[in-house]
């Protein structure tokens, strides 16, 4: 599924690159994920 259809048709989109990261401290295993939002590439 398309990132833009999750979030709607909002208009107040970010303009720049977007990171997030996210980190899962289990207590067996550990988990580390990174999602990247591109606005130029989503045309």
């Amino acid at each position: 599924m398309d990132f833009l259809q999750l979030i709607g048709t909002d208009k107040s989109l970010p303009r720049k690159p977007v990171t997030a990261i996210g980190i899962d401290l289990g207590t067996t295993n550990s988990t580390v994920a990174k999602a990247t939002y591109d606005p130029s590439s989503c045309q």
